[in-house]
């Protein structure tokens, strides 16, 4: 687009370390929000859109598992949009359950790292919008799950008024080109 309207687009990505990196913090932390929701709340949903809080949880581990499905030469799969639209089992839906997903998810990512961290960023991987790069598609991973991890994080701290539940830290997020509004503008908790 950039280059469509004629200006120079300088913007610097993220070395794959570092995103793993990020990744390994971000799911620490959305583990840790999702711990802090009182299980009377899981179900609560978000206004204007059919989604609940365990689902916004559930989400986050999956875009981790995408991303793990397309990159891990064992898998052999594909980033699939059918990856973004599973919802939680009915009988993991609790706080516990979604916090031990997300940790077995924040494994899953690490193990990959810590056997293919050589392999090489350019490597083509298979996504619903086409073949990318592996650097890219695990940026893309890295910001999708910072935005929802934003989410949990107003909904424990702004929503739920949880003054003790872990926050994220503007460290967190630096470098990730994530959107400057947490909720799209239809979104307005009461």
């Amino acid at each position: 687009m950039a280059r469509f309207v004629g200006i120079t687009l300088e913007r610097k990505r993220l070395e794959p370390k570092l995103l793993v990196s990020r990744l390994d913090r971000l799911l620490a932390v959305a583990r840790a929000l999702v711990a802090a929701i009182p299980a009377a709340r899981i179900a609560d949903t978000i206004p204007a859109r059919p989604r609940s809080y365990a689902d916004i949880a559930y989400h986050i581990g999956m875009i981790v598992q995408g991303f793990l499905d397309a990159a891990d030469p064992e898998r052999e799969g594909e980033l699939t949009f059918a990856h973004f639209e599973r919802r939680p089992p009915a009988d993991a839906a609790d706080p516990a359950s979604l916090a031990a997903w997300l940790e077995a998810c924040r494994a899953a990512l690490l193990d990959w790292w810590r056997v293919h961290a050589q392999l090489p960023p350019g490597r083509e991987l298979r996504t619903y919008y086409g073949e990318r790069p592996q650097h890219e598609v695990l940026e893309r991973t890295a910001w999708h799950v910072a935005q929802h991890c934003r989410q949990l994080d107003y909904i424990v701290a702004e929503v739920l008024k949880l003054e003790t539940a872990p926050r994220l830290r503007p460290v967190d997020l630096a470098g990730l080109p994530v959107p400057g509004q947490v909720w799209d503008a239809e979104i307005r908790f009461a």
